[in-house]
């Protein structure tokens, strides 16, 4: 693989990341869907998912629950490319309670 084709998917790979995290924070579970094939597999922490409908299904649960809007930071995104096909991440994420929506716009 080039350095340029890497550097681009590297690049791709990471818009995902980005936009997957933003339907998760808006709980807009129809246009996150898109992002996961149905074969896909998610883990987090020691669980393990696998179908687009049970991640899906898994992360509508878990925001159901929420009294508050959470918010997730992350830091330490390592993307590993194996091959044209299939690639690999992780990363750290730090979760904290907001007092608003991150569609509600502060007044000032």
């Amino acid at each position: 693989m080039s350095e340029t084709v890497y550097l681009a998917d590297l690049l791709a790979l990471q818009i995902l990341n980005t936009n997957v995290a933003h339907y998760i924070n808006r709980c807009e579970f129809d246009a996150l869907s898109d992002y996961f094939i149905d074969g896909a597999i998610y883990e987090e922490n020691a669980q393990r998912l696998t179908g687009r409908d049970k991640i899906i299904e898994w992360f509508s649960v878990v925001a159901s629950g929420i009294a508050l809007p959470v918010r997730h930071t992350y830091s330490g995104l390592r993307i590993v490319i194996l091959d044209r096909a299939s690639a690999g991440g992780s990363s750290v994420r730090v979760s904290f309670l907001a007092g608003k929506s991150p569609t509600i716009q502060a007044r000032s």
